[in-house]
């Protein structure tokens, strides 16, 4: 099988991408009980596929949440940058290994789109103590380099189920461009929790 070309790279280790389980998405989010209100927010996630690191298999995963860019039509995601500064407000950009790690820096950058799909341009500094299997802490270089999918819009309702989808498509109506969407449906995420998605219309 040909290789894709995306590729996540720690420091001269290749990773193959698992593009089934990678992809860009939004949140439409709040949490009363700190004072955020409802917003929309974004997320990048990367999974790599296991490979060998001195002597240890690694599965390596990159993510970046709860950040924002000014965008209501996911397709104009095109061109968005984001690069980490003292006053930025959005999570912290890690690397997982057997832990999350944060980024002391990073610099993400979603290029062309191509249907629903867009290339991604990502680099990190990342201090870590579990790249290493002598366990000293020290900063490694990652870069990513891939075509990902925009799964769609995820819609957070106090209980998901089929009495709440309507809810949820009239609150996502607020933040974004609902006519780029599909209806929202109930979805189930890698630990079994409901979650409400409404996909991209050209996913």
């Amino acid at each position: 099988m040909r290789s894709s070309g995306n590729s996540l790279v720690i420091e001269r280790t290749r990773f193959e991408i698992d593009e089934s389980t990678s992809s860009l998405c939004a949140w439409i989010f709040e949490n009363p009980n700190v004072g955020l209100r409802r917003s929309l927010f974004w997320w990048v996630e990367v999974q790599g596929r296991p490979a060998m690191h001195e002597g240890r298999s690694l599965t390596p995963r990159v993510e970046f949440e709860w950040f924002r860019f000014p965008v209501k039509d996911w397709r104009d995601l095109a061109g968005q940058e984001h690069e980490s500064s003292p006053d930025d407000t959005s999570g912290p950009a890690s690397l997982c290994l057997d832990e999350h790690e944060p980024a002391e820096d990073h610099s993400l950058t979603i290029g062309r789109r191509d249907g629903a799909s867009f290339e991604i341009g990502w680099e990190l500094i990342v201090y870590s103590r579990e790249w290493f299997s002598r366990g000293d802490g020290c900063n490694i270089h990652v870069r990513v380099r891939a075509k990902l999918p925009f799964r769609g819009v995820f819609v957070d309702v106090c209980e998901p189920n089929e009495q709440s989808l309507r809810q949820a498509e009239s609150i996502a109506a607020r933040f974004v461009d609902v006519a780029q969407l599909e209806p929202a449906r109930l979805v189930r995420n890698r630990f079994g929790v409901t979650r409400i998605l409404m996909p991209s219309r050209l996913g």
